[in-house]
């Protein structure tokens, strides 16, 4: 049994959780600033709360992995996000916000939001966002690398 999941809700579970072999339990954790998780992640589960989860989750003895997604280009860094769920996790994916065109639906929802919120750095972002060979996405993956190089985990990059 495997679950990904935004929400704590998730310990609720836990006692039938622990029962079952090979559980294993996922959460998203995206943001460390609330304001901004709260802008785009609206009405889900406090970034606390989510790491909270992964570290009873993973005192009850589960596998527990944390996705770090989506990391979108100059609004959220993902290394204190690292930082923070290592503890308690076996694995972390990190994930770059990945859209092929304009015409997708996902782009059409947050195209203007982040117009609105990050005039200054929509240029920049969107050029990231469109072209998965910009540097933000290398020197990104130099900087995960090396905040993960003295921890022990599984860690899967899709940036």
């Amino acid at each position: 049994m495997s679950i990904l999941t935004k929400s704590n809700l998730v310990l609720r579970d836990l006692d039938i959780l622990t029962s079952m072999d090979q559980s294993a339990i996922s959460l998203s954790v995206a943001f460390d600033d609330e304001n901004t998780r709260e802008l785009l992640e609206a009405n889900t589960m406090s970034t606390l709360a989510r790491i909270e989860a992964l570290k009873e989750c993973k005192q009850a003895g589960l596998r527990v992995s944390a996705m770090i997604c989506p990391v979108i280009p100059y609004v959220n860094d993902p290394i204190p996000i690292l930082e923070k769920v290592t503890p308690f996790v076996n694995k972390i994916w990190v994930y770059g916000l990945s859209i092929l065109d304009e015409s997708e639906t996902n782009w059409k929802n947050i195209d203007d939001l982040l117009k609105k919120k990050y005039p200054s750095e929509y240029s920049e972002m969107r050029n990231a966002i469109f072209d998965r060979t910009h540097h933000f996405w290398a020197e990104l993956r130099a900087e995960i690398l090396d905040a993960c190089s003295r921890r022990s985990f599984d860690l899967s990059i899709h940036i």
